[in-house]
């Protein structure tokens, strides 16, 4: 006699994190863990465009 076991652990990790390539969408807060990631990573990297400007301006 064998037990069924149903491991949602997969289903619920994928509904926390959402699609590699989510974007924000309305509320920050409510978005997926991944949307957030992308959305951070676009303002490091509009970020560090900006630092490397200014360096440049600069003549550092």
């Amino acid at each position: 006699m064998g037990a069924a076991v149903n491991d949602n652990l997969q289903t619920v990790a994928q509904a926390l994190l959402g699609p590699v390539d989510a974007q924000v969408t309305g509320s920050y807060e409510s978005s997926s863990t991944n949307a957030k990631l992308n959305s951070l990573q676009k303002q490091v990297t509009t970020l560090q465009n900006s630092v490397n400007e200014l360096r440049t301006a600069l003549g550092k």
